[in-house]
């Protein structure tokens, strides 16, 4: 009879545990991911050079102070690598290019283009282009 019941209670220790490996899982499966995404050509200007230095920088800084399993990414692609093809002409890229790509649990992504805004303000602008995209990230990061 005792080793029934510690039986019993082993299992349900299991079950527990189970429980909350399952929990944590779900957590992190729905936290978000943003990708901090620069595109680029073969030649690159004094712009297109800030943009790519400033983006890694702030994607960087805003890693660092999160939690609960969300993610910044940086990446640079260049496009006019042919293995680069498909992912320009999916987000309809033609030249030097920021996004932010939010990647939701769901599936759903969403899409936020600040090249224009790069382009303006990376090298000539530097601190306020550098807030923006920090808050552009924690704002994705928080939907």
């Amino acid at each position: 009879m005792k080793q029934m019941k510690l039986m019993y209670i082993a299992l349900l220790a299991m079950v527990m545990m189970c429980g909350k490996a399952i929990a944590a899982n779900r957590v992190s499966a729905k936290a978000a991911t943003v990708e901090v995404v620069v595109f680029h050509g073969v030649k690159q200007c004094q712009t297109c050079q800030a943009i790519k230095k400033n983006s890694q920088e702030v994607a960087v800084e805003v890693a660092k102070t999160l939690s609960g399993g969300k993610k910044v990414v940086y990446k640079v692609i260049d496009f006019s690598k042919p293995e680069n093809k498909k992912l320009a002409e999916k987000y309809q890229i033609a030249w030097t290019s920021l996004l932010l790509i939010k990647h939701g649990s769901d599936g759903k992504e969403t899409v936020k283009n600040l090249s224009e805004y790069a382009i303006e303000n990376a090298r000539t602008n530097t601190e306020a282009f550098r807030k923006t995209l920090a808050n552009d990230i924690r704002a994705l990061l928080k939907d």
